[in-house]
């Protein structure tokens, strides 16, 4: 993290610029409470019109964040909830420590503000099948009213994700976007017709 004064003061030289729109590219802007509590205040503070976009992890928001989160008027935040799976095994893949308890709570907080939300799942991850994402998007669907985001898996080169490649037997595509062309449980036909999916979900 760089010191939050700095942010802030960077910040406020673009406000006094005329910038209006904000988007924070850090995926995990509530992991560090504090820091995330003095960026809302700075924006709860001005007067004018603004729009702001940050993307969260979906487990950590502590009462001091909700408290300053429902204070955002309609058309002013974006909130990014990076799921990708609720399958307990799935994540556990990936290395993410789901607490679909909290998970499921703080979405019912969300989904009680005026941010906009998207949350997103993941097509292609290791280990999930057809079957288990679409089990993740009826849960998804079930609990929230807010825009659901479908992404294609991607891989970067020099990313940890390489070391699922010959367990689940995961293929990439060579040039950008590097997304995953079939894996062991989903083969290239059918992740075809996921991407389209994809594409007419977002449409």
């Amino acid at each position: 993290y760089l010191p939050i004064q700095k942010v802030l003061s960077e910040l406020e030289k673009l406000w006094q610029r005329g910038a209006r729109n904000f988007k924070f590219i850090d995926r995990t802007f509530n992991i560090n409470i504090t820091f995330g509590v003095q960026l809302l205040e700075y924006f709860l503070s001005k007067e004018e019109d603004f729009f702001v976009h940050f993307e969260v992890i979906p487990d950590n928001f502590p009462d001091e964040l909700k408290i300053l989160l429902q204070k955002f008027k309609k058309n002013s935040l974006q909130l990014e909830v990076g799921l990708q799976t609720l399958d307990l095994q799935i994540a556990k893949n990936i290395k993410r420590n789901l607490k679909l308890e909290k998970i499921f709570e703080n979405i019912k907080f969300l989904n009680q503000t005026q941010a906009h939300l998207h949350l997103d799942l993941i097509v292609g991850l290791p280990g999930e099948s057809l079957r288990s994402f679409a089990n993740n998007l009826d849960l998804l669907i079930n609990i929230t009213n807010s825009e659901i985001q479908i992404g294609i898996l991607k891989k970067l080169s020099g990313t940890t994700l390489d070391r699922h490649d010959q367990i689940f037997g995961m293929i990439y595509n060579d040039f950008p976007p590097y997304d995953i062309l079939k894996n062991n449980l989903i083969d290239f036909f059918e992740m075809q017709k996921m991407k389209r999916f994809a594409r007419f979900w977002d449409i």
